[in-house]
This record gives C-alpha cells, structure tokens and sequence, in this order.
C-alpha cells in the first residue's frame, strides 16, 4: 500500500506542524466499514438488555435507597468496607460480614461521576433493569466513537477498521456493557479515549481548544472511576515516543498538564479518605511495593494471556490450580506477537510503525494500575486498545506478505490470531451474555424459593456453599424480591474443595476442608489479606458463634470448629447446604458423626 511518508519533526504546540500521522477528514461519510462494525458492535450486545441485576447492582440499588446506613454509602456508593474497626466487629457479629472478615479491611472509591449517574437512573427507572442497561449501551457507544475517532487519526485505514472490529467483538468487554455495577469502566474509558485525540489534535494540528477539551476529557474520566488512570498511560506513552516534538525535555514539558491533573487526582482521593487497605485481592503501589511487583510479575502475563492468546484471564478467579499455566500462555503470547510484528515490520507504512511505537509501549504501560486488582477479562477494556492495534497491524501485514513463501510462519500466526479474536471472540461474547442472563434469573429465583422464603427471622447458617452468589449475595437478592430476611446470613465455608462436618457437641460443630484450604479464594481473601493469615488456636467471636481455628495449612484454615451461643437444635437456629446444585436444609449428623459434604457447582458457574 503507499502512502504518503508523514514528517516526525516539528516542534510548534500553538501553530500547525508537520503531522506525524495520515491526515484525514476526522468524519467521512463515505466510511460504510465503520458503520458497519458500530452496528455489529451494538447488535452483539442487544443480549445485555436482558441481563438484569447482577451481584452489587443489589447492594447499589439497596444503598441509594437508604439500606445500609453504616456504611456511609451517601458519601459514596462504592463503599464497601467503612474505616472503622469497632463498627466493622459489630457488624460482623450481627452476621453482616462473613466470620473471617479482618476488622481493619477498608475500603471506599472514589467514582463521583458513575455515582451521580447510578442515582439519576435510579431516580428514572427505579428496579427496572432496562433503563440501566439503555444507559449502559449509550456510554458503550461513546467508547466506540473515541475509538474510531482515534484509529482513524493514528492508522491508516484498512488497519485501523480492523483494529475497530477488534475491539469491538473482543469478549472482555461484556462486563462493563452488561453488568451496571461495572459500567463506571466505560464511564472512565469514553471521555479519556476523547481526550487522547483531542490532546493529539492539539499536539499535531495546533488545535488551541484539543488540549482544554482533553484535560476536561482526562478529568470526566478520573471522575468515573480509577481505570482511567490505565487510559492516561497512553498519553504518557504517545508524550514521550510519539509527539512530534525533538529531545526529551521538551517531551517531558509536553507532561505538565497531565501531570498536574494527576497531581491533583491524588490529592483528592487521598485528602478526603479515599483507598482501601486490608484486602489481599488489592495492593497499593505506593504502600505495598514489594506485594504490587510481586504481584505484577504473575498478573500482567494472565492479562496478557487472555488479550492476546484468548486464554481467559477469569480462569485465575474461576481455577486457581490453572494460574501457572495462564502465566506460561501469556508469556507465550507475547512472544509470538512480537515476533511476528518484528517480522510484519517492514510490510507496514510509517504511519503504522509511528503509531505502534507508542500505542504498544502504552497498552502495556496500562496494565500496572490494573494490576492493582486481581486480573479479570473486564479489566482488559483499555489495554485492549493497543493490542487490537497491534494485532490488525500484524494481521493486514501478513496478508500482504503471503505471497513470500519464506514467510509460512507468518500466516500461520496470523491464523491463530485472526480465529482467536475474529471467530471465537464474538461467540464467547454471545455465551458470556447468555450465562450472565442465566445467573440473573437463577439468583432471583434461589432468593424467592422455599427454602430461603422459610428462613425469615432465623439465625441462618450455611454449612457449605460453592460460590459468592450464594453465600454473600443472597441477602440483598432477598431484599429485592421482598422476602422476609433472616436474621442472619452465615457462610462457614465458600472454599472450593469438599467438606467433612463433624458434631462434637451439642453447640459445636467442626468443619474440615478435603484436599484444599480455606481463605485461599477471591472471595475469601477479599475479606482478609494473607498477610494477616488466621493460625491455629485463632478464636473468632462473631455473636451467634465463635470459631476456634483447629488446623491450618501454609495457605489456610484446614479445620475450624465453631462454638455456638445456643444448641444446635434451637429453632432459631436454621441450617443449609449447598447439595447437588441447590440450596437444602441440611440434616446435621449425630453427636460424635460426621458427614461428607461434597461441592457442586453454584449459580455462578463454578
């Protein structure tokens, strides 16, 4: 393909520069391509509008209608866990925390934008789920545009379509459309994409307004939730090896604006108590700099697994045992990428390679404030930017290279890459859509059948069960469908491995893992860090009971007794378990038995 070779100097911000990139009307009608993946990209998501509610969306909807007082959601909606020790041992006594919550965990985000817009759909469509999901598309469609509107800038045009496509069939993008509580991903990503091409309007074209409106962008962004941060990395990257300005001071001149912005992010978030602390799925750069790299080594290759390879980075939540193969794969992936871009080089035209250069270094320089949480597809919204990117680019080469036979290894890359994210891609974003509706509806009915309609006003204990959904969530499904809640709701155990549950007195029961560990889940670690490991001879007052620590393993409580207040045949007391795919009374064995108590799969699938 030729193409004009664009200049990379020019160093005037105020005044018209040589450009870097291609020049293009930033809309042509005549784009019929473009129009076509937005309405593929709309109609692979029309399945989200009958998600319903998911997981926090319940404890969202609860907060903004006032129930949950102690935990100050009116000053943010994300907040999970209150900064307050005394008050998080209460509220774990009265069952509201599971009995393994470690009472110094906090946790409040700082998302005033995706808060606003919550309640303001809350205030429109009250417990309809429709008008949240019409909302969510809307902002769906504002990625697409920024998207678009940045390809076409920075890529020419057979490439950058594709790399539209790409992203817009790419599976890791179903959380934030169809789940509302992860719509503040979109809500981050939308105006900072906007932003990034205003800031390089402003840096190629000397468009005075491109950097007001891109700091406005940037700020919109913060203001939605934190992955903006992961967005800005590309500015960062585009500063210091695209810009068209020569030797590094006046790249790092070029910073200030967006350094400030951040500067002043930080001094918020931090001034008015913002963060987090406590958790072992969350580690602070600054704080915990050894858990972040540690953590970092192990994480970016999982996301990178899954945005390259296809190798779902949810697998690390899903199947812990699976983590070291996730990290090989993505390794692997890497490799392979890099070694076919290397080799698609030379059949690329400058404005790609230009814009490779930048957009590479910053899809990886993206995945370091994701790599704060625990790697998740969801989490690959933004670097998935420059991976479909590069990934277009190797694609558009290697069909213009295949007719050099000493090239077969190319094609055959390029094959994988192109059914990977252009075959299986689009039918795993159909089928994560259909399980998500499946989840909805299946959470909704457990919290309005029997079993769970009859333990209103009961001490409730749950043996066993497989997953969150179950043993965390039910509370807030009950709420929503207006059953009668219970007193309490309390998990003993969510590991995933089977059980033994043994009756060594008439208050107390010990329940002992097989071939597994407690506290080694994501949802279990969520509530503890295992930093702060609970050990032998650990006695846990929770009210209702206290649970003794008997047996632990390196990487958690093998066996735990619980003591409890009353005896275990009080009719206040109500106990389930999770048998064979559904929610059971559970039959308690004799003084001095046991009873196996083997997992099954939960409403979340897994």
């Amino acid at each position: 393909m030729t193409r004009a070779r664009a200049s990379a100097g020019g160093t005037a911000v105020n005044g018209p520069v040589t450009p870097m990139f291609h020049k293009r009307p930033d809309f042509a009608p005549k784009d019929l391509m473009k129009v076509v993946v937005f309405v593929v990209g709309l109609l692979l998501f029309l399945p989200s509008l009958r998600v319903g509610f998911l997981l926090d969306d319940f404890y969202y909807l609860g907060a903004i209608e006032g129930h949950f007082p102690d935990h100050d959601t009116g000053r943010s909606l994300f907040t999970y866990f209150i900064n307050d020790e005394v008050e998080t041992a209460r509220i774990a006594r009265e069952g509201g925390y599971p009995w393994w919550i470690d009472e110094g965990v906090r946790s409040q985000i700082f998302r005033p934008l995706s808060d606003l817009l919550l309640k303001i759909d809350h205030a429109l469509f009250g417990r309809s789920p429709l008008g949240y999901h019409l909302h969510s598309l809307v902002w769906w469609t504002a990625t697409l545009v920024a998207c678009a509107l940045l390809f076409r800038r920075v890529l020419p045009r057979a490439v950058g379509v594709l790399a539209l496509l790409l992203f817009v069939l790419d599976e890791a993008h179903v959380m934030p459309v169809a789940w509302i509580a992860n719509r503040n991903a979109l809500v981050a990503t939308a105006p900072v994409l906007l932003g990034l091409w205003a800031w390089i309007r402003w840096r190629e074209d000397g468009w005075r307004m491109g950097r007001a409106l891109a700091l406005v962008g940037f700020g919109m962004g913060l203001a939605g939730s934190e992955l903006a941060l992961a967005g800005l990395a590309y500015v960062v990257a585009y500063e210091l090896l695209g810009a068209p300005v020569s030797g590094l001071r006046s790249r790092l001149v070029g910073l200030v604006p967006l350094a400030a912005l951040g500067g002043m992010y930080v001094v918020i978030y931090r001034t008015l108590g913002y963060g987090g602390e406590g958790s072992g799925l969350y580690f602070h750069p600054l704080l915990d700099p050894v858990e972040f790299v540690t953590a970092a080594v192990t994480r970016v290759p999982t996301l990178l697994a899954s945005g390259i390879l296809g190798f779902g980075a949810d697998l690390w939540f899903v199947a812990p045992g699976a983590r070291p193969v996730q990290v090989v794969v993505g390794l692997a992936g890497v490799l392979v990428l890099m070694g076919a871009l290397r080799v698609c080089w030379p059949y690329m035209d400058s404005s790609t390679r230009r814009a490779l250069r930048w957009l590479v270094p910053g899809s990886l320089l993206s995945l370091l404030p994701i790599v704060a949480t625990f790697p998740s597809d969801r989490m690959l919204l933004v670097p998935g930017l420059g991976l479909a990117a590069v990934i277009a680019a190797v694609l558009v080469a290697a069909f213009e290279s295949m007719r050099e036979r000493k090239r077969r290894i190319l094609p055959a890359v390029a094959g994988v890459l192109g059914i990977v994210h252009l075959v299986l891609a689009p039918l795993m974003t159909i089928y994560v859509q259909y399980l998500l509706i499946r989840q909805s509806r299946e959470s909704l009915e457990l919290a309005a059948s029997p079993v769970v309609r009859d333990s209103g006003n009961l001490e409730t204990v749950l043996l066993f069960v497989p997953d969150h959904v179950v043993g965390l969530y039910m509370p807030l499904l009950i709420d929503h469908v207006g059953g009668r809640a219970p007193k309490s709701w309390r998990p003993l155990s969510i590991a995933a491995c089977d059980h033994r549950l043994r009756r060594t007195g008439n208050r107390t029961l010990e329940l002992e893992t097989v071939d597994g560990a407690m506290m080694h889940g994501v949802f279990e670690i969520l509530y503890r860090s295992p930093k702060n490991p609970l050990s032998p001879g650990t006695v846990i007052d929770r009210g209702l009971f206290r649970a003794e620590i008997v047996a632990a393993a390196e990487d958690g409580p093998t066996r735990v007794a619980f003591h409890f207040d009353r005896d275990l045949r009080d009719p206040t007391l109500r106990f389930l378990v999770w048998r064979n795919g559904e929610l059971r009374v559970a039959i308690l064995p004799a003084l001095g038995e046991s009873v196996a108590v083997e997992r099954s799969l939960g409403p979340a699938g897994f």
